[in-house]
């Protein structure tokens, strides 16, 4: 079930104290979840309260908890990801209901055109054994408004690494893909490449350049570039390519441009870093 918060009172900005407040509470559930990982049932009674907990506590923080970083809450397993504009934050917490393997959720935070901060589900995420992390970039696109590049990381323990890219805009009063790329005859929201890490020990340039593994956007260009990955006998799982991909926004979609051969382009700090 998608549970969505409105939040009718205009955002205002949180002290330090306030946002220290915040993250103690916030850490409290998270410390809790540590703990009940079994599935004896009163620990899953444990586990889905501090669920709730979470949640709860997103929701009823989300007018003032736009500049917090939650530094303690992050230590206990909260992931943050916000927008440079601070229009949209995403949160993400393995609840501990797998055992090995990881479930994650996953709550978006976003301010509709009439600056209404709202809080909903987003979709479900599958089970996984994973590591995953996530970042987020603004784009801003002249008559479509103010969209934003969610972008998810996902590592295994055998070396496979996966990216994946959503783009998101708000219609009417909810936060929803947008089809704005045009990608394999069609429009889609969504990119995404997997490749074996090892592959990269074939292409040193890229260690010099990491920036070019990943999706990077532009916004003053408005370009989005990610690198070109093909499936060989030696690496089944994916090959990473020393060659870019372009989308260019034409003022309607992303269009393809022609690839780039081993252009360097400037090295920036990971978006994940300090998260």
């Amino acid at each position: 079930m998608n549970i969505r918060f409105i939040l009718f009172l205009y955002p205002a900005i949180a002290s330090a104290q306030n946002c220290a407040e915040m993250d103690a509470a916030l850490a409290t559930p998270l410390r809790q979840l540590q703990n009940t990982q079994s599935v004896v049932a009163y620990e899953r009674g444990e586990r889905d309260g501090a669920n709730h907990e979470i949640h709860r506590l997103l929701a009823t923080q989300a007018n003032t908890n736009w500049d917090c970083d939650y530094p303690q809450a992050q230590a206990a397993g909260l992931q943050i990801a916000t927008a440079a504009d601070k229009q949209f934050r995403a949160w993400r917490w393995d609840d501990m209901s797998g055992g090995i393997e990881r479930h994650y959720r996953e709550v978006w935070q976003y301010r509709t055109h009439d600056w209404q901060t709202r809080i909903t589900d987003a979709p479900a995420i599958a089970a996984t054994q994973n590591e995953q992390t996530i970042a987020i970039d603004t784009a801003h696109l002249g008559n479509k408004g103010t969209a934003w590049f969610l972008i998810e990381s996902d590592k295994d323990a055998m070396l496979n690494h996966a990216e994946k890219l959503t783009l998101l805009h708000v219609a009417g009063d909810d936060l929803v893909p947008a089809a704005w790329i045009a990608h394999d005859n069609t429009l889609t929201a969504t990119l995404q490449y997997e490749y074996d890490m090892r592959s990269l020990l074939d292409q040193p340039a890229l260690s010099k350049y990491p920036a070019r593994t990943r999706f990077i956007y532009d916004d003053e260009k408005k370009t989005l570039t990610f690198p070109r990955v093909k499936t060989t006998a030696k690496y089944p799982g994916g090959a990473m390519q020393n060659e870019l991909q372009h989308y260019r926004f034409d003022g309607d979609n992303f269009v393809a441009e022609t690839p780039t051969r081993k252009t360097p382009r400037p090295q920036r700090k990971s978006p994940f870093s300090g998260r």
